[in-house]
């Protein structure tokens, strides 16, 4: 594109019952039983004859009173029985409680790690390396909690100021705190850390242990993020010579590490046969259907856009091969699609492209971030897509909004924020 240099048990309780009181007994219990002989009639009224109670619910001296169906143990003689539409039990029915069920406790590695750790303290102190060591555990499980990366940040450079006097374990420290920081897309942070990080690890075991061959890829990766490749560059040769002698030239850190030193030579034009060689010679090198070879191949399709060889890019750059190995929502899948937006709008099916990259841009808010350097990236593509459309309306807050998130990753004075702020400008906004 003309501007953007595209880059690719509890129990229920038991119910009670009470029978019914009788019609017409609202008024509180009697003086008497109910059963017993009637007190002498005064001589000016006629003895009454003696009659059973009008209720065959009868009131048992013996208790308080309520309706009973038993007989009185006072008058000795058995009630009648009542024709009730039912029979009330003689007990409330009893319920057996169900069977209780196991509870497994798993506590997430976040929280026990902190809970190991918050002992460790109590018994031990801040500064004791076991409660150290601790700690380190704690901020990686934390660093693995989506929207946690900040605070794991916090915690693994505190620790490596704090583990000066245990050199190894402070670089422990820092190969999680500068993977936290890569994945995260900061990668002004994450190079400082890499470099202090390599120098440590090739004094302690040596320059060609693969511990410090695999920072320096990182490394390389970090410079290539910031567009710094002339410096990618001379440490990729440099870190591929080391990985081909010890390893082998299909290993696949060595693969790995050939796929960044190819990509530090495509921002020349005089650079991309050499670029398009390297990529071409990984798939020969290896199964054509693994990570590495794919990766390869749909760098080289970028090579072969901005070499104007559009028919084969586009067939390189196909993302069917990444879906089936990787998933359909794997980072690199999404940015083999990258890949095909970019050569489709070359070829000039805009509408697909536009419509491609739009699903990369949300995919990669929704898995970086919005300050990921990846969707920066793509979102920079998108605004140079619909501004070469002449949408500028459209295109303007995407490259406003990429301006101010390369800000805060680069840095302001990076030459990125200087060339996107100028594009800014000329379309009058």
């Amino acid at each position: 594109m003309p501007w953007s240099g595209l880059l690719v048990g509890s129990v229920p309780p038991s119910p009670s019952w009470s029978p019914p009181r009788p019609a017409g007994r609202t008024s509180s219990p009697p003086s008497s039983c109910p059963c017993s002989p009637p007190a002498p009639p005064s001589p000016s009224t006629p003895a009454a004859p003696l009659s059973p109670p009008s209720s065959p619910w009868t009131t048992c001296p013996s208790k308080s009173w309520k309706p009973s169906r038993s007989t009185c143990p006072k008058a000795g003689t058995p009630t009648s029985t009542p024709a009730w539409p039912f029979s009330p039990p003689a007990s409330p029915p009893t319920f057996s409680p169900p069977p209780p069920t196991p509870v497994r406790l798993n506590p997430t590695p976040e929280y026990a790690s902190g809970l190991d750790f918050e002992n460790k303290r109590e018994r031990l102190g801040l500064y004791d390396p076991e409660t150290l060591h601790a700690l380190h555990r704690y901020a990686v499980a934390v660093g693995a909690v989506p929207g946690r990366t900040d605070d794991a940040v916090e915690l693994l450079t505190w620790l490596v100021g704090a583990r000066t006097d245990d050199e190894e374990n402070r670089l422990a420290v820092l190969d999680d705190l500068t993977r936290l920081l890569q994945d995260g897309g900061r990668p002004v942070p994450a190079e400082r850390w890499l470099r202090e990080a390599l120098s440590g690890w090739t004094r302690l075991p040596g320059p060609s242990d693969p511990r410090p061959l695999q920072i320096a890829s990182n490394l390389g990766m970090a410079l290539l993020d910031l567009d710094r490749r002339e410096e990618a560059e001379s440490l990729m040769r440099d870190t591929v010579a080391r990985y081909t002698r010890t390893l082998g030239a299909t290993h696949p850190d060595t693969l790995r590490s050939r796929d960044i030193l190819a990509g530090s030579l495509r921002g020349s034009p005089t650079r991309l046969a050499e670029a398009e060689h390297m990529y071409r010679a990984i798939p020969a090198d290896v199964d054509g259907t693994t990570a590495p070879a794919l990766i390869a191949q749909h760098n080289l399709g970028a090579v072969l856009t901005r070499q104007g060889n559009h028919d084969e890019a586009l067939r390189t750059a196909s993302w069917s091969a990444p879906v089936r190995l990787l998933g359909d929502d794997h980072p690199d899948t999404w940015g083999a699609w990258a890949n095909s937006a970019v050569v489709l709008h070359t070829l000039g099916r805009i509408t697909e492209a536009e419509t491609l990259l739009t699903e990369v841009l949300h995919a990669y808010r929704r898995i970086h971030g919005p300050r990921h350097v990846a969707t920066l990236e793509a979102q920079v593509d998108l605004a140079a897509m619909r501004a070469n459309q002449s949408h500028n309306a459209e295109a303007a807050p995407l490259l406003r909004d990429a301006i101010e998130g390369y800000r805060s990753t680069h840095g302001p004075s990076h030459p990125i924020v200087g060339e996107l702020a100028g594009v800014l400008a000329r379309m009058g906004d």
